[in-house]
């Protein structure tokens, strides 16, 4: 499918319903039509008319999806290529990818900016771009061609069941690998509505959902967390399927959340550069930790000699990637794993339990086994930091209940070496994420230095 046959598959899409709820505004409380998308769409393309978009880099800093979706659907039928921003991205980050990119075009909210020196790529057919999450702290931008994106949404639509009678709710920013693949595309394939939440809170959660009757839930373990761990009566009668991405989801969280609401959370994998991996169709997995999932259809999940995962499928990255195989797209994940009798995948530990303190190797295995088996902590951070002029072990522990670090060090003394204890302890309600769910490391690190 190119750039242009998405599109046009999409206009037939909402003129076969033209009334029918496309996008929830959450300001407004209301929905917007798909006939409304399409006109929106229409006054987009007149505003870009002037600019030569052509095979060309347009950055997007807006979020809010009654436009965003709308001026997706401008550019791409004007030939760009779209990278939509993070809302957290600093103007310096924005400023280097822009150049680094030779991006044409950035259009946030206010205004239309025209860039100079843009690029024209080559190849054919390319439609997005996508950031990575940036584990050196400089995000990577990778481009997708429209067989891609639509092969990863289609991949996941067959997997997790998810059709146009569905309503996604969005609470993950659309921009994402996770949302892209999970809301933004399964609205453009199939016409799947979108309900944008508007808050993080666990209260005004429950009430946007059965505000809108949505019925998908794609999430992360923070807000799975909160809303199991909140003492407020909360319904979530219209959901039928809640998923779970973007960073480990402890078993304790989903046992909780099954106990509360009587629904399952299920895990999914993927990444940036090759979309959705795994999935646990059954929910199972998530209430015992046993596995991630198993690959879902069109995933070719193999284990190099290192250990590594290898994907192929055809949603991986294609552009500026030399790896293939039998003619799609193939990318080493940085992740290690196994595999069960029937293909369910074991991720390994993707930090090891070794840290060098003062130039002795100590091994936290045990610490960490000590700490995931806790009751009361979902979640962890170990690390080294200076205390007292010397390199010192410290950890922090996210927990709901009124434990004290004296006492958590205590317990763990009854079982380890004095060399395994941390000598700092912090305790936290809720661990600092970073827009894509993950744990933000550097604000926990410098909470410990601190």
């Amino acid at each position: 499918m190119t750039p242009l046959e998405l599109v046009t598959h999409f206009h037939q899409l909402a003129a076969r319903q033209p009334q029918a709820s496309a996008i929830w505004n959450p300001v407004r409380e209301s929905w917007i039509s798909f006939q409304e998308v399409t006109e929106l769409a229409s006054e987009w393309e007149e505003r870009l008319a002037s600019h030569d978009l052509r095979n060309r880099l347009v950055l997007i800093r807006i979020s809010e999806g009654t436009s965003l979706l709308p001026l997706l659907l401008a550019t791409w039928k004007c030939g760009a290529v779209t990278l939509i921003l993070d809302s957290s991205l600093s103007p310096e980050l924005e400023d280097r990818i822009a150049l680094t990119e030779r991006a044409a075009l950035r259009i946030s909210a206010e205004q239309i900016v025209s860039l100079e020196h843009p690029r024209s790529f080559r190849t054919p057919n390319l439609l997005l771009a996508k950031l990575t999450s940036g584990t050196t702290g400089v995000p990577k931008v990778l481009f997708f061609t429209a067989q891609e994106m639509c092969a990863d949404g289609s991949q996941l639509m067959e997997a997790m069941g998810i059709h146009s009678e569905d309503r996604n709710f969005a609470t993950i920013p659309l921009g994402h690998s996770y949302a892209l693949g999970n809301i933004v595309f399964p609205f453009m394939l199939a016409g799947c509505p979108i309900a944008q939440g508007s808050t993080y809170l666990p209260h005004g959660i429950a009430t946007q959902i059965e505000q809108t009757q949505s019925t998908v839930f794609p999430g992360t373990p923070p807000l799975f967390r909160a809303l199991s761990r909140t003492h407020d009566p909360l319904e979530l009668s219209s959901l039928r399927l809640c998923i779970s991405a973007g960073a480990r989801l402890d078993p304790h969280i989903a046992r909780d959340f099954f106990q509360k609401f009587g629904r399952r959370i299920h895990n999914f994998y993927g990444s940036s550069e090759t979309g959705g991996i795994a999935y646990d169709a059954t929910g199972e997995a998530a209430l015992d930790g046993s596995f991630i999932g198993t690959p879902i259809p069109g995933v070719t999940l193999e284990r190099t000699a290192s250990g590594h995962l290898s994907v192929s499928s055809p949603a991986v990255f294609t552009y500026g990637n030399r790896h293939r195989k039998k003619g799609v797209g193939r990318f080493r994940l940085s992740d290690k794993g196994t595999f069960g009798p029937n293909q369910e995948i074991q991720l390994a530990e993707r930090h090891p339990g070794l840290l060098k303190i003062g130039g002795r190797r100590i091994i936290t295995d045990e610490l960490i086994r000590k700490l995931r088996a806790h009751p009361h902590i979902s979640d962890f951070y170990i690390t080294t930091i200076s205390l007292d002029g010397k390199d010192r072990l410290a950890a922090a522990m996210e927990t709901s209940e009124n434990l004290s670090a004296k006492d958590i060090r205590q317990q763990l003394a009854n079982d380890l070496p004095s060399p395994q204890l941390p000598r700092k302890i912090i305790l936290l309600p809720q661990f600092p994420r970073t827009s894509r769910g993950k744990v933000d490391r550097q604000k926990l690190q410098q909470r410990l230095e601190s």
